[in-house]
């Protein structure tokens, strides 16, 4: 799936239950190119220059949240 990001947070600090996402992370919120809709997800180049608007693409991930896996979606920014 592709889309453009929407919003974007760095997040430098480690809360309860992400400590196995490491630090720091990037989280965006994407508008897909192709519907109407918009999906969170974590990016894969956490010291990228993230700019709202870049083109990115997702695919299906798993992401640790405490003892848990979770389904996502691990974005990517595209050239």
């Amino acid at each position: 799936m592709r889309g453009t990001i929407f919003t974007w947070t760095r997040t430098w600090h480690p809360f309860g239950g992400t400590e196995a996402i490491g630090v720091p992370f990037v989280s965006v919120v994407v508008s897909l190119d192709d519907a109407p809709v918009r999906l969170t997800g974590l990016l894969a180049e956490t010291d990228a220059d993230v700019r709202i608007g870049a083109a990115v693409e997702g695919t299906a991930s798993v992401t640790r949240i405490g003892d848990d896996d979770v389904p996502s979606i691990r974005w990517s920014l595209r050239a």
